[in-house]
């Protein structure tokens, strides 16, 4: 039959050792000195971590920022249709996934570009307004509305989302999804 040992009970400042002849009561029980230095420590160690927290959260809120502001002169920069503009917002190799089902994923400042212009080129109009922004790290996701007029001068309102990944400060992915009706 093996030997079970048992732990026998402690008093708060006594600290239990296990060693060949099982289990031995050590009085730990630190000097009001000692104590005191340790809460010093824990304050100090406590107070460095919430210092880099805010600081990392400081630089997490300023990219944000920096993202909204990005994503937004983008979309501000699309009704004009410069497209000399727009594409100065995109890496070299973003990615632009439609909201329709069989709309072709877009690879490429070239391929948006040639994409891009031959949908917004004959506009008789467009409009557009941004309705909400949300930064999250380097993905913004917004919410816009707008309408364009195509030549005829019949009107299409649109209400979609998109979700934008930055990177290197410019947008390398776009993801537009349709707004349910209301």
């Amino acid at each position: 039959m093996p030997l079970v040992a048992f732990r026998p009970p402690l008093a708060a400042h006594q600290l239990a050792v296990r060693g060949a002849g099982g289990y031995q009561q050590i009085n730990a029980k630190p000097t009001e000195e000692a104590t005191m230095r340790n809460i010093i420590k824990a304050g100090m160690i406590a107070g460095l971590m919430m210092a880099t927290a805010i600081s990392a959260s400081a630089d997490i809120f300023e990219t944000e920022r920096q993202n909204e502001k990005l994503v937004t002169d983008y979309l501000a920069s699309l009704p004009a249709r410069n497209m000399e503009v727009t594409l100065g917002y995109l890496t070299d190799d973003v990615v632009h996934k439609g909201m329709m089902k069989m709309a072709p994923v877009i690879e490429g400042k070239q391929a948006f570009h040639d994409h891009w212009w031959g949908m917004v080129k004959d506009l008789e109009d467009y409009e557009l307004v941004v309705r909400r922004v949300e930064a999250f790290g380097n993905t913004v996701l917004i919410e816009r509305e707008g309408k364009v007029v195509v030549p005829g001068g019949k009107t299409m309102r649109f209400h979609q989302s998109t979700l934008f990944v930055v990177r290197d400060g410019k947008i390398a992915e776009m993801r537009e999804y349709k707004m349910p009706k209301t």
